[in-house]
């Protein structure tokens, strides 16, 4: 067990050292992480539509199944982002506080 905070970078920076911990942790913001949020909301946006456009053969149209995952992305980091900032905001006072 290695006693310090970092979640997966500190594992990786001490087997693999320092610049494939980095690439880690910059491949995970920017395609992991993002990319997980989109199949998920991809997926959802799916279900809720398909009840809509029911009996056709195709199923629903593209385009709808896109928009509403897009909505789904849009009230996710809408309900999220309050949170975020109260969460900085008393860490910081914690931390001033020490």
């Amino acid at each position: 067990m290695i006693p310090k905070s970092g979640g997966e970078y500190i594992y990786l920076l001490e087997v693999l050292g320092p610049i494939p911990a980095f690439l880690f942790s910059w491949v995970s913001v920017l395609l992991i992480r993002p990319s997980a949020i989109a199949i998920i909301s991809l997926t959802f946006a799916e279900y809720v539509v398909a009840p809509v456009f029911e009996g056709g053969e195709c199923g629903p149209p593209t385009v709808t199944v896109k928009l509403m995952g897009c909505l789904c992305c849009c009230k996710y980091n809408i309900e999220n982002e309050p949170k975020k900032i109260i969460y900085h905001a008393e860490g910081e006072k914690t931390q001033y506080n020490k």
